[in-house]
């Protein structure tokens, strides 16, 4: 079964924001934070300092917030690798997935 691409980057959007929820409740809460709390600092950056004085609602806010960047992490990397691919389809790219020189007549030489 196939996934569409709809789907993949809504599968995506969900593990990647799950997985680093996960791993920032854990690692802030080993040093006494509470999950809430996080996710209030999330929501502060859209409200600032008041989004610490919020409750549930707030920190629902932050949650939304946190998927929604870890959507438009997966769409990048998405598109990243679907830019890639046609580069190197079309035979305008390098083979590594470094930049490339292309003030040198289009050499095709990794910058780095």
């Amino acid at each position: 079964m196939r996934l569409s691409p709809g789907r993949a980057i809504l599968y995506g959007t969900i593990v990647v924001g799950a997985l680093d929820a996960i791993d920032a409740i854990v690692f802030f809460g080993l040093r006494g934070v509470r999950p809430i709390r996080i996710f209030h600092s999330i929501a502060a950056g859209l409200l600032g300092r008041s989004a610490f004085q919020g409750g549930l609602a707030t920190a629902l806010l932050g949650a939304f917030l946190h998927f929604f960047i870890a959507l438009t992490i997966v769409i990048n990397g998405t598109v990243k690798v679907l830019d890639f691919g046609l580069a190197k389809a079309l035979g305008t790219g390098t083979a590594e997935a470094a930049p490339y020189d292309r003030d040198s007549a289009n050499s095709g030489r990794p910058v780095c």
